[in-house]
């Protein structure tokens, strides 16, 4: 058994698997903290892909960076950019790990940073959020529909905005 009492957690085994057990912030943390998912923005964005494509090349994985597109609708009860970003981002937050990045690029894009990416499991990703309801969620909830793009560090590209220009280009493909 591990305990940590400063943080509150203790990590138990028990046969194969390992138990959390996380005791509740104190309320002055808390409070602090806002609920929900957590999107950073457009330059907070690109120092996490800097980052992570920086541990990509010392440990020789792959990074896939994904784009997001909003398309408005007339009919939409979300005009604002930031309405529809923020409600992408929340569908996104429910379906991706928690290891991957959410970020608002500006011009109703979206973007996701997604490490330790091969490219069977950046295709699979892609095609589970097309096929799964998040599409179909985010268009019910806002009137909007979406297109999506990826690209992989090194394969496609070996620069941040080499990345992104090649998830763009196939966005508008």
């Amino acid at each position: 058994m591990w305990q940590n009492d400063e943080m509150g957690v203790t990590l138990e085994p028990t046969g194969d698997e390992l138990v959390h057990d996380e005791a509740p912030l104190p309320a002055e943390i808390g409070d602090l903290l806002e609920p929900g998912p957590h999107s950073l923005s457009q330059k907070a964005f690109f120092r996490s892909l800097r980052a992570e494509i920086a541990r990509a090349t010392r440990y020789n994985f792959l990074v896939c960076v994904i784009v997001l597109r909003i398309l408005p609708n007339t009919q939409s009860p979300f005009q604002p950019e930031s309405e529809g970003a923020s409600e992408l981002t929340r569908l996104l937050d429910s379906t991706l790990r928690t290891t991957d990045t959410l970020g608002c690029l500006g011009r109703r894009l979206v973007g996701v940073i997604i490490p330790h990416s091969s490219e069977n499991s950046a295709t699979r990703l892609f095609e589970r959020l097309q096929a799964e309801s998040l599409f179909s969620a985010f268009r019910r909830r806002t009137g909007c529909d979406l297109r999506a793009a990826f690209s992989l560090y090194p394969t496609d590209a070996v620069s941040i905005s080499g990345l992104v220009r090649v998830a763009c280009q196939r966005l508008c493909a």
